[in-house]
């Protein structure tokens, strides 16, 4: 099986809307790609469970469209996020939004993200539970992120396209087991970020080298605001 569902209506047309997904279990280790991907708006991803074998792809991947279309106003909420099985030494990022390449220049703006449960103990080189090539207007709220890597983080823009503007994380609790293998942070913004609002998140760890962890890693950010 390639993907578990696939909406996009292609090139040059606008996202397919007021789609909800609700109340599945996708659970299923034959996946070539990944477990959703698509490219929607006015729709509710909620109450479902993502588990398999996406070490090629995402268990969901939410990309944009080119000008002048968008994927927007989504919300993703009340699922869990569990980690794949078998582990595994690949690159893993639960949730990806925003352009499906570094070449293709598509939007993606007005997401909420709220009260998901996130466990990915993956012994990845790099994990993510959310990643973003480019999305402005991100809402993270009220959500449980449990794992061992980086958990939210900006990579691999569009040069010269790609923004985050106006992400919101608030209310979350970010727990961590151990170090990882990349820095041991819960947050780490590599991209350009402006309006970036950090509120009331709890980052808790039982890590014994807990003195290498930043709770936020905004070293290599350039923050235009």
């Amino acid at each position: 099986m390639e993907y578990g569902i696939f909406y996009s209506n292609g090139a040059g047309n606008p996202s397919p809307f007021y789609i909800a997904v609700l109340g599945n279990t996708f659970d299923t280790f034959e996946s070539k790609e990944h477990l959703m991907r698509v490219s929607i708006s006015k729709s509710v991803i909620s109450e479902n469970t993502f588990r398999g074998n996406t070490f090629r792809g995402h268990f969901i991947k939410l990309t944009g469209l080119q000008s002048p279309y968008k994927s927007e106003l989504d919300i993703i909420s009340s699922n869990r996020f569990l980690s794949p099985v078998p582990k595994s030494n690949a690159i893993f990022w639960a949730l990806s939004i925003g352009p499906e390449n570094i070449n293709n220049m598509q939007y993606v703006e007005n997401i909420i993200f709220e009260r998901n449960f996130f466990d990915i103990d993956d012994s990845a080189i790099k994990t993510l539970a959310i990643q973003s090539r480019g999305a402005n207007f991100v809402t993270v709220r009220n959500n449980l992120f449990l794992g061992n890597n980086r958990l939210i983080g900006p990579s691999e823009p569009v040069v010269g396209f790609s923004t985050w503007d106006n992400w919101k994380i608030y209310n979350n609790l970010f727990y961590r087991f151990q170090g990882d293998k990349s820095g041991g942070n819960f947050m780490v913004g590599t991209e350009r970020m402006s309006n970036l609002d950090i509120r009331n998140n709890i980052f808790f760890t039982l890590d014994p080298n807990a003195n290498s962890i930043r709770s936020i890693d905004l070293t290599n950010t350039l923050l235009t605001d």
